[in-house]
């Protein structure tokens, strides 16, 4: 997990850069798991971007499996007290969309 957070880190600091540069090169060098390729700057930042979407939900997956088998040892060790603490770390994040969503419009 440390890994992926590190990957993402990474990545959002490549996005920056790209997005922060003045002149927008027609070509940028992009390292793709240890190799340098040379790539125009769209393609690298959508490689990038998609790569960070795929990050982000295996970091969810992950975090949600660990989560789970914290949960699972809990019951098998018979410990009331971290079932009791697992049981209010199984609340899911609520999305932007789902708050607006949620807020009724004023009426016209």
């Amino acid at each position: 997990m440390i890994e992926y957070d590190r990957q993402r880190n990474m990545n959002r600091e490549g996005l920056r850069a790209l997005k922060t540069k003045k002149e927008i090169e027609k070509k940028v060098v992009f390292n793709a798991n240890g190799v340098l390729i040379q790539l125009p700057s769209r393609k690298a930042k959508e490689i990038i971007e998609s790569n960070q979407k795929q990050l982000e939900k295996t970091i969810d997956l992950a975090r949600y499996r660990m989560k789970e088998n914290t949960s699972k040892l809990a019951e098998l060790e018979s410990n009331e007290n971290l079932m009791t603490t697992m049981a209010s770390f199984q609340l899911n994040s609520i999305s932007a969309s789902e708050i607006y969503e949620s807020i009724e419009k004023p009426k016209q």
